[in-house]
């Protein structure tokens, strides 16, 4: 008889289970204590919930094993990535293609040698991943002159991995954009020159050899100002300056 009557409330508990949210359990956190405006519209939605899930868990892939600064730079864009998400557009179409780049800037195969390498407190080379581009990066070198950055050379990757050679405003400099890809972890391209070079520039190559936290970048004929050599990687300390 006991039996029985615990069959019977097994039964009847089945509708309400169904009933339950899709979402309860699918994000990345608790929904059942979700007090934010955002966290609530995350919980409501079972495909943003399922989005908050796997960039949890593709961040965790991430830095799993990684090296004190790959570790260093990847939570603090993904911090900072935490605190901007709709930040200026709350609607959930908004926010789905929010967290859809970023599941793609976590999941790009060349992730790992984004940063900013520094040969000392005058040359810096800076690299971003192209979302859109799986083989593509930007790469953006200066030199810093009299306490203030001048741009020497930049390269960023365009969408989808277009070249566009526009020239475009980025302060009291201007900024080509190109895109540039990698084979077999090296770069090699002839960039172009914007801002003001030290020195006179006339058929500059440039080769960039990415290692384990380090590149090493070879120029050939004049390129404006002494690049060569090898780079390491810094370990962010302030908000990542990117896409």
């Amino acid at each position: 008889m006991r039996h029985s009557i615990s069959l019977c409330r097994l039964l009847l508990a089945i509708p309400l289970i169904a009933a339950l949210p899709l979402t309860a359990g699918a994000a990345s956190f608790d929904c059942a204590k979700a007090r934010t405006k955002l966290n609530r519209m995350i919980c409501a939605d079972p495909a943003l919930s399922l989005l908050d899930s796997q960039v949890w868990d593709a961040f965790g892939a991430r830095i799993a094993g990684a090296s004190v600064v790959r570790y260093a730079h990847l939570r603090e864009r993904h911090s900072a990535w935490r605190r901007q998400r709709g930040l200026f557009d709350r609607t959930v179409d908004a926010l789905k293609e929010d967290y859809q780049r970023h599941l793609a800037w976590l999941n790009h195969p060349l992730l790992e040698l984004e940063g900013r390498y520094e040969h000392d407190e005058d040359l810096a080379v800076q690299v971003e991943v192209d979302i859109d581009a799986p083989a593509h990066v930007s790469v953006q070198g200066h030199v810093r002159t009299s306490g203030m950055v001048r741009h020497t050379f930049a390269w960023v990757a365009a969408a989808r991995g277009e070249p566009d050679n526009h020239v475009v405003s980025a302060g009291n400099a201007a900024q080509a954009r190109a895109a540039v890809a990698l084979h077999d972890g090296n770069v090699s391209f002839a960039p172009s020159f914007i801002g003001a070079p030290p020195a006179p520039v006339q058929g500059c190559q440039v080769e960039i050899a990415f290692g384990e936290d380090e590149l090493t970048l070879i120029t050939r004929g004049a390129c404006g100002a002494a690049f060569a050599g090898s780079y390491r990687k810094r370990v962010a300390t302030t908000a990542w300056v990117g896409q």
